[in-house]
Parts: structure tokens; sequence; C-alpha cells
């Protein structure tokens, strides 16, 4: 998520989640994510209901989690769902040489193409 948000401030001035990021040991997670897994005292009831109702616990040990619900795209706009796309069909399930030329073509000014 942390670079669709990058590419969508990139694009557009402005992030996806408008949130912070915590590095962690297996990459960046936004905060409000990181509440959600781990229950934090921080949520509202709302939050706990969302948690609980949405999200199944599959590995206690490992911390995974899978989505009881399908993902309804339509909270994001149409530029944050391209961003999103973008970053996936880049990097999802391919090697970190992807990732670290991305890092470089963006720092240098140049842009991944969105849909």
């Amino acid at each position: 998520m942390w670079l669709s948000d990058r590419l969508h401030i990139r694009m557009y001035g402005r992030p996806i989640l408008n949130d912070i990021y915590f590095a962690m040991k297996f990459g960046l997670v936004p905060s409000n994510i990181k509440d959600l897994i781990e229950a934090s005292e921080f949520l509202s009831e709302e939050e706990l209901f969302y948690r609980n109702t949405y999200l199944e616990l599959i590995d206690q040990k490992q911390r995974y989690y899978k989505s009881i619900e399908k993902a309804d795209a339509q909270v994001f706009s149409q530029s944050d769902r391209d961003c999103i796309k973008t970053i996936t069909e880049h990097f999802v399930k391919k090697n970190h040489s992807n990732y670290q030329k991305f890092l470089i073509n963006t720092q240098n000014g140049q842009s991944l193409k969105t849909p």
C-alpha cells in the first residue's frame, strides 16, 4: 500500500490512505491497519466490530489474516484504484529489482504509467 500511496502522491498530490507507516520486519504497514490487526486499545467500537466481522486470523504465530468479505473498491476514487492496480501489476509476485527500479525512477522524477 505504501507504494500505491507514494505513486498517488507523485501523480495527484495526495495520498490514498492519509495514514502514517510503521517500518516492520516484512515491510511498511499503515498505522491504522496495524491497530486493527493488534486490536489496539485506540480502536473505537465501530473499528473493533469491523475487525471482528471482516478479518479472520489464519496463523497466530505469524500473524496472518485474511479478509472474510470481498473488498469494496468503491470506497476508493478512480485515481486511487488506478495507482493500486499499477503497483499490483508491477510488483506483486515479482522480484525486488522491479521495486528498486521504481524507487530510483520516482526519485529521478519519472513515474509508472497508470491505466
